[in-house]
């Protein structure tokens, strides 16, 4: 559970950002379940300037609005809406994406603790399978536990020292922000799909086309292990005697 006395704090514990386009029915359920939080909280959403009825919507919900260009890419605006962010935890959202109540309060809890949040969200047919191996090729360096998961699938959440200190620069490659998360000591805790709700049309619409964007975002992520890393990746050799073989 979250220390009560953050209900106390004058500025917002929780900022989500949600980046949206034209699904107002699923926002609003979205922000209704936000709002049953106990502790101070802000929503930010991210739109484009001249979706006139979000932009409607988003203030009659009582939202922050933050503005991005358009485009199929939804990371610059979650760069965007965290660098407007004002709290300790940042959970990042599409409008499609639903979390409840509880789960929202154990995540919080869990970031507080330093971790980053990430979901393994459940296959969805007809995506392009390239998007899914180059999740587990990343991660099977990275950490394997993490399977499939990855930064690219929203929902997702962090502590704000780790946004500033790892991902603030590299967000628009949710891959690479996973990478350095890992490789600069922050702890990654994963969460099995269970009451996050996701509109599966939508994401294999989004997924199918950008297909080789997430691709090559993934083989830029492994370049940077590499050049931070020895050849091995700093993986074991089991102190095999190479000589030995050549003799």
């Amino acid at each position: 559970m979250v220390n009560p006395c953050i209900s106390c704090s004058p500025h917002p514990v929780v900022s989500f950002i949600v980046t949206t386009k034209n699904n107002i029915a699923m926002l609003a359920r979205t922000i209704h379940e936000i709002s049953l939080l106990t502790y101070p909280y802000e929503v930010i959403l991210v739109t484009e300037r001249n979706n006139h009825h979000m932009i409607h919507a988003g203030q009659q919900m009582g939202t922050i609005l933050e503005f991005q260009d358009k485009s199929p890419l939804l990371f610059h605006g979650r760069t965007k809406g965290a660098i407007k962010a004002k709290g300790e935890v940042l959970v990042f959202m599409n409008e499609h994406d639903f979390l409840s109540t509880a789960t929202i309060a154990r995540m919080t809890a869990e970031i507080l603790s330093g971790r980053t949040v990430i979901f393994e969200l459940p296959p969805i047919q007809n995506v392009i399978r390239g998007i899914d191996l180059a999740k587990r090729a990343l991660n099977s360096i990275l950490q394997p536990s993490l399977k499939s998961a990855s930064m690219l699938d929203v929902p997702y959440g962090m502590h704000r020292s780790t946004f500033n200190n790892v991902t603030a620069a590299s967000l628009a490659n949710p891959a690479l922000a996973l990478a350095k998360t890992i490789f600069k000591g922050f702890p990654v805790q994963v969460y099995p799909f269970y009451d996050v709700q996701v509109s599966e049309l939508l994401k294999v619409n989004q997924l199918n086309e950008l297909h080789s964007v997430i691709v090559g975002d993934h083989l830029e992520a492994i370049h940077w292990i590499t050049l931070h890393t020895n050849q091995r990746g700093n993986k074991t050799d089991l102190e095999r005697k190479r000589e030995v073989i050549h003799q």
